[in-house]
């Protein structure tokens, strides 16, 4: 601890006058107004010490109490529903998922913001955004199957005279940057998100992160000390990182106004994030929940955050009527910790258990022996430092020295105002107020304006940083639907579609509307892809709420917010609102020159999907194929991207919000899909119909080579523009004509109005016809593709899109004559999938080779090196083991488990490494193996002329000619599989190195075109080269995940390759969306080479 330590120290809150009190709280770093500092000496009956006052300090912050907001939202929202199992009591919420395999299932998600620190450091404050986000699901028990990231930024271009843009596009770049590097490496796919542009978020951006999981409902675990501790004596264990000063004040420095002169000054008040550290716990958590689940005992779980180590524990045990006793001489920490900064900084990667006494030994051995956290990272380890107490109250000490005692209730229970909400004075628009228009002959141009807008054109740029797929359950990808979709059970058929939404535009204009509205989007976008909207979360970003026109923003958004729940209910189930599970509130979102963002509340929407197999992709599938749209078009415009890309059209007004027609089309929309009646879907919503044609023509990555006929009906007052492009709500669907008969009696039955526009056709051009057919604008797709793929990449990154815009081709060969793995199902060989410290994809792996013929058993790496000898065959997983210090896989090489590996293949034995797995074969010099255990070739950063960085997409692979290897041995045409590194590039200081090594045998599989593209080489590799094989070609090196193509309903329906087409002929067909997928040829390859 700190040698001269004020956190002991009483301060004299009533004997000091205004002045001197705010200048002492100021000088700790402390927000409390004076009358609350005040206060707590009223409520304690004395001076409170430094620490007391701290612990205040955040635990009354609006980050915590919610102080403004609570009432608002306890008024408006719906929080209760038959299929909610927790609502927004605790870290997460949790509604059912239904029944499979003997159990009951729950689909946990929480959402929260990360915007002030974000802003003063982009990189750390997104990355501990996700890392936060992550732990609320952990903590109920359940495992994270997906995260989204609502984001918004500055304006990313300099108007005239203007400065500021650079630093706008590096905070978005290093939010990207900070949200794949935490992201990826924990292992939990990314499935979706928006990204938004505005002045107002020139000073304030704003980084939402939602977190999605899953959870047998009889495991659920509680942020409370249980019961049971009226009985028996129960302990306090902290967990994870040693306590430092990071994130020190968090809390409160997210609850004021940001001053960017203070930058330098706020950057200790963002966390040190550590994804690595946090794999390692999550995996130790599941074992420590385990353990207490073989007991027969129930615990406490909670992760640290805003508050640090007083904060967990002084609501672990509030929340379960108890109290508690913590010596924060037991708290593993720095050195030099002043008592205050240990009890409440909000150091990452720890949390808090509340445990039976008799069972503490044996949950610090899981985490201290059993996972080895002291070998893995200096200072971590799980320790006990307190014990729960039948006395309620809250006693924090250093050894014998009491730095906080008071009655715990009182530090929990927060505090309230009641603030005031003043409407501003705001021009009413005549019903007959029009925008003047432009000549006719602009639409098409205008068209292809608006999809290179920064608001609207493709975010690949964005998510090709993040990885999709890994968990290998991912059924829709971003960029394919308007929501993602994953299949959290294997064998089930089940699936959870994710969106989230928020129009700053339409806050700016109402904010009501913009609060229905975000919630009509979601759940719009769940229903495209046949989830059944069943509840929501959401992120209310506001300004200042003491000034009372952001005050009036807020409330009138949360009551919109509440009034569409309502009316959209939950499916099948008439009268019963769509709950709000969980929730954030993020004020304060405005800067010290008083600029606030623009009013955004971003709702998240869970939809169950019935059967996956029915989610489709948006693209056209094929010419023929009838375009209907639902849903009545109107003249309104405003805070529509047509009107702020400075264009001119239509009635200044928002859309009016119809209810009970948005609720029609919802559910007829999910029926249609469920029933296998649509080939594609697409809701309306930026940019209009327009844009929701474009994008269903383009299609993934720009491959779309379909187009669209489409004649604008007969429309009373609504003119073509308006038509096109403004934002009303509604959708797009396409259907077999042989489907078409059934999909109309449907669309009756269910009240919904509904349009034939045309048909998709063969020919890649988008023809918007009048009602008497004369044409009104007519656009090339490629033309449309080509300005909505490059715009966002040329303003973030200073590059093209990567490949952007391939050239006609039909699909791929993929290989259907190859010979096919000479399987022995009579005999299941052991396969150890390797699990180093940070790889991430062993669960999937070990899965994946039992149904490619395998007896999969993940070996620890705490286990004895000469256990792994046992094994019949290897396979070493991707992810980021030891954190890929120095270099991807150099750390890993290293472990005895790799002289294992090196002894065993020498043997004979097949070696499979994956990703990262080959980043560690290369390093520990099993591969290429010409002197074996020396490093030949490295793996560098991915250097390809569109893109630097991290890159997760889909890829082609071809066998070399020269391979000898029995991995690839019958294997001709292509290969897709997906990849995802940001060190795949294998090369030597010697170009010619690579040659020889090909003459030679030792290339195996190289980089082939995909879709028409020229160059199918994604990051530079020398030869093109994608996996490398040893002298005996029993070991391979791959840098693409097979894994993550085991099954066709892995394979992207718009995958421009035959597998692709194969995926979409499988579409409604349950059995076959499981059968063998391009990546079980190479995993079915190790199984018969053991």
């Amino acid at each position: 601890m700190a040698a001269h330590d004020e956190s002991f120290a009483p301060v004299p809150v009533d004997r000091l006058d205004d002045d001197a009190l705010h200048a002492r709280l100021r000088a700790h770093g402390l927000t409390l107004s004076l009358v609350e500092a005040r206060k707590v000496a009223v409520l304690l009956g004395r001076d409170p010490t430094l620490t007391e006052l701290t612990l205040f300090d955040t635990m009354w912050s609006e980050h915590c109490s919610y102080k403004s907001s609570r009432p608002h939202l306890k008024k408006h929202l719906p929080t209760d529903g038959p299929n909610v199992v927790v609502g927004p009591v605790e870290d997460a919420g949790i509604i059912d998922f239904g029944g499979f395999g003997g159990r009951r299932w729950g689909i946990i998600f929480a959402h929260e913001s990360h915007n002030h620190p974000s802003q003063v450091m982009p990189v750390e404050g997104a990355a501990t955004g996700i890392g936060g986000i992550v732990r609320d699901v952990y903590c109920m028990g359940g495992e994270v199957i997906a995260t989204l990231d609502p984001l918004r930024f500055g304006w990313p271009v300099d108007g005239p005279g203007e400065a500021g843009a650079a630093h706008r596009v590096d905070i978005a770049r290093g939010v990207v940057t900070g949200i794949w590097e935490y992201g990826n490496a924990l292992g939990v796919p990314n499935l979706g998100g928006d990204v938004y542009f505005h002045e107002s978020f020139n000073e304030n951006c704003l980084v939402n992160v939602v977190a999605v999981g899953l959870v047998d409902q009889a495991h659920i675990t509680h942020s409370r000390v249980p019961k049971q501790a009226a009985d028996e004596p129960y302990d306090l264990i902290l967990v994870g990182k040693p306590t430092d000063w990071s994130g020190m004040g968090g809390a409160a420095f997210a609850s004021a106004d940001l001053d960017a002169a203070a930058a330098h000054e706020n950057k200790g008040s963002v966390q040190t994030p550590d994804p690595f550290l946090k794999r390692i716990l999550t995996v130790a958590n599941r074992a420590a929940l385990q353990r207490a689940r073989d007991e027969g005992v129930e615990i406490g779980f909670k992760d640290l955050g805003a508050g640090g180590v007083a904060c967990v524990t002084s609501e672990l045990v509030d929340a379960g009527g108890f109290g508690c006793d913590v010596d924060l001489a037991l708290v593993h920490q720095v050195t030099g910790l002043p008592a205050r900064v240990c009890a409440c900084s909000e150091t990452q990667e720890r949390y808090g258990l509340a445990v039976p006494a008799r069972l503490t030994a044996s949950i610090l051995k899981v985490y201290n022996e059993d996972f080895a956290l002291p070998t893995l990272y200096d200072g971590a380890c799980a320790r006990k430092i307190g014990t729960v107490t039948r006395e309620r109250r809250y006693v924090l000490r250093l050894g014998d020295r009491i730095v906080c005692d008071a009655p715990v209730e009182t530090i929990t229970e927060g505090i309230r105002y009641d603030r005031v909400a003043v409407a501003p004075e705001r021009r009413e628009v005549p019903l007959d107020e029009r925008l003047p228009e432009g000549p006719a002959a602009a639409i098409a141009d205008e068209w292809l304006a608006l999809m290179a807008h920064p608001n609207l054109c493709s975010r690949e740029y964005v998510y090709r940083h993040y990885d999709g797929e890994v968990q290998a359950n991912t059924i829709l990808r971003p960029g394919e639907a308007d929501a993602g979709v994953v299949a959290p059970l294997p064998g089930c058929r089940r699936a959870v579609a994710l969106s989230a939404d928020g129009n700053p535009l339409l806050g700016l204009a109402d904010p009501w509307t913009g609060g229905a509205a975000a919630v009509l989007e979601a759940c719009r976008n769940v229903a495209c892809v046949g989830g059944e909207p069943s509840a929501v979360t959401d992120c209310l970003n506001f300004g200042n709420p003491e000034n009372p026109h952001a005050f009036w923003q807020f409330s009138e958004a949360v009551r919109g917010v509440g009034d569409a729940c309502r009316a959209v209910g939950l499916h099948a189930r008439e009268g019963t609102p769509l709950p709000v599970v969980s929730g954030n509130v993020s004020l304060y979102n405005q800067s010290s020159s008083g600029r606030a963002v623009a009013p955004s509340p971003i709702v998240a929407c869970v939809g169950i999907v019935p059967d996956y197999a029915h989610s489709r992709s948006q693209r056209f599938k094929a010419a023929g194929d009838i375009v209907l749209l639902l849903g009545r078009r109107r003249p309104e415009t405003a805070g529509s991207v047509y009107l702020d890309a400075g264009f001119s059209a239509g009635r200044p007004a928002v859309p009016p919000l119809d209810f009970t027609a948005a609720r029609r089309e919802i559910r007829a929309v999910c029926d249609l899909v469920a029933a296998g009646l649509v080939t594609a879907a697409h809701d309306i919503g930026d940019g209009g119909l327009a844009a929701c044609l474009a994008e269903m023509a383009i299609g993934l990555e720009g491959a779309g080579l379909l187009g669209a006929d489409v004649r604008l009906p007969a429309r009373d007052g609504v003119t073509t523009r308006e038509f096109l492009f403004g934002e009303a709500g509604g959708f797009v669907l396409t259907v077999e004509p042989s489907r078409l008969e059934a999909a109309a009696g449907a669309l009756a039955a269910a009240g919904v109005d509904w349009w034939r526009l045309g048909e998709v056709t063969s020919e890649p051009r988008l023809l918007a016809r009048e009602a008497d057919g004369a044409v009104a604008a007519e656009v090339g797709v490629r033309r449309l593709a080509r300005v909505w793929q490059e715009a966002l990449p040329g303003l973030l990154g200073g590059v093209a899109a990567v490949g952007a815009v391939p050239s006609p081709a039909g699909p791929q060969e993929e290989g259907e004559g190859s010979t096919p793995p000479r399987l022995n199902l009579a005999r299941r060989p052991r396969v150890a999938v390797v699990q180093l410290p940070g790889v991430n994809c062993e669960d999937e792996s070990a899965r994946l080779l039992e149904l490619a013929g395998a007896r999969a058993e993940v070996f620890r790496w705490t286990r004895p090196a000469s256990e792994l000898a046992a094994f019949d065959g290897f396979l070493v997983p991707g992810g980021f083991s030891y954190q890929d210090r120095v270099r991807a896989g150099a750390v890993a090489a290293r472990d005895p488990l790799l002289e294992v590996l090196l002894e065993e293949s020498d043997h004979g034995k097949p070696v499979l490494g994956i990703c990262n797995g080959c980043q560690v074969l290369v390093e520990a010099g099993l591969v290429p193996g010409l002197q074996p255990g020396r490093i030949e070739v490295a793996l560098a950063a991915n250097r390809n002329p569109g893109r630097r960085g991290y890159l997760s997409r889909w890829v082609a692979l071809a066998a070399h000619p020269l391979a000898r290897t029995p991995f690839v041995e019958g294997l001709r045409g292509t290969l897709p599989l997906p990849m995802a590194h940001a060190e795949g590039r294998f090369t030597h200081e010697d170009p010619a190195f690579f040659a020889r090594l090909a003459a030679s045998g030792h290339v195996a599989l190289r980089y082939a075109p995909l879709g028409g593209r020229t160059d199918g080489n994604p990051n530079g590799s020398l030869l093109d080269t994608a996996a490398l094989t040893n002298g005996r070609g029993n070991v391979l090196a791959l840098m693409p995940h097979p894994e993550r193509a085991a099954l066709l309903r892995m394979v992207p329906e718009d995958l421009p390759h035959a597998w692709g087409e194969r995926r979409r002929r499988a579409a409604g067909d349950a059995a076959a969306l499981e059968s063998a997928g391009p990546g079980a040829f190479l995993l079915q390859r190790l199984v018969e080479l053991c």
